[in-house]
């Protein structure tokens, strides 16, 4: 019997009405309540719940950061050599050196690092990495700085060592045959010409044959033989705006173009040119000006080491 009311469909298998059911929306609520509790579930235990391979990775990542902080330590430990290398460096070695301070506002130029440099190492330690990243880089420039100082102070100290060889810097002739000083750097009575005149040297008066150093190493660029004026002599180029005259000489021992270092033996005494009296004129010139010799002479040189200079 078919009741009123309700729907029915017709089974051809059986031959038979089928009364027709009515699609459930509860079922399907029930249905999308369950799959959304899981997929938040998974969500929470994902957030909440480390799985092995999250535990692992946060136990790897916390070793990684305190070998960083154990390096830092060492990181510290340079910075603070590098300053003091720094500090030595305008407080010693550039004054002593005369050259240019070096501002420390270009000594820490470009160092150190935007924070977008460290962008994919942040999440590490609450930026504990981005911040040892920034401070070596910044090490790293400041030792590059400081290298090229470096250079230019080995640059400068090699020039100094230079200007020290070659500076005039003893007496031409030893003390041990030294007879005397007779004559002084400035204006003096010529005794040739019977006025005053300026001196351009001074007059250091031995035996005729007594040994002529060189007072500083550089190279021999003139030498002249007259029977006036100065008479034999030789100038030497000591580079550094330097240059000395040997004069009146009576042996000449060195030729045009040859090097010498301080000490060489270059001349022998003599009472050529203009002379009244066995001397050797002796004149150093800064910068094609004559300045007084005896400011370049050692003072507290001794005779030993006077003779352990010249000894050959």
């Amino acid at each position: 019997m078919v009741k009123r009311g309700k729907q029915y469909i017709f089974d051809p298998d059986n031959l038979t009405f089928e009364e027709k059911k009515k699609f459930s929306f509860s079922f399907l609520f029930k249905l999308i309540f369950i799959i959304g509790l899981s997929i938040s579930l998974s969500f929470w235990s994902f957030d909440f719940i480390n799985s092995p391979e999250l535990i692992f990775l946060e136990k790897k990542r916390d070793k990684i950061i305190a070998q960083f902080l154990a390096k830092n330590d060492s990181l510290m430990n340079y910075k603070n050599h590098l300053a003091l290398i720094q500090q030595r460096d305008e407080e010693i070695y550039r004054p002593y050196l005369e050259k240019k301070s070096m501002p420390m506002s270009m000594r820490i130029a470009g160092t150190g690092g935007s924070e977008e440099d460290y962008d994919d190492v942040t999440f590490l330690g609450n930026g504990v990495v981005a911040n040892i990243l920034s401070e070596v880089n910044g090490l790293s420039n400041q030792l590059s700085i400081q290298e090229k100082s470096h250079h230019e102070i080995l640059n400068a100290l090699e020039d100094k060592k230079e200007l020290q060889l070659s500076m005039p810097a003893i007496q031409p002739v030893s003390v041990n045959d030294l007879i005397s000083i007779s004559s002084h750097f400035g204006v003096r009575y010529h005794p040739i010409h019977g006025k005053f005149l300026m001196h351009d040297g001074t007059d250091f008066t031995g035996d005729i044959g007594t040994p002529i150093y060189a007072t500083g190493k550089g190279k021999v660029v003139e030498v002249k033989h007259a029977v006036t004026g100065y008479g034999n002599e030789v100038m030497i180029d000591h580079g550094f705006g330097f240059k000395t005259r040997y004069a009146h000489l009576h042996e000449i021992l060195v030729e045009e173009g040859q090097l010498v270092n301080r000490g060489d033996l270059i001349a022998k005494l003599g009472n050529t040119g203009n002379s009244t009296g066995p001397h050797l004129h002796y004149e150093v010139i800064l910068n094609n000006k004559n300045v007084d010799p005896i400011n370049y002479f050692y003072d507290n040189l001794s005779n030993l080491e006077y003779e352990k200079i010249t000894k050959k």
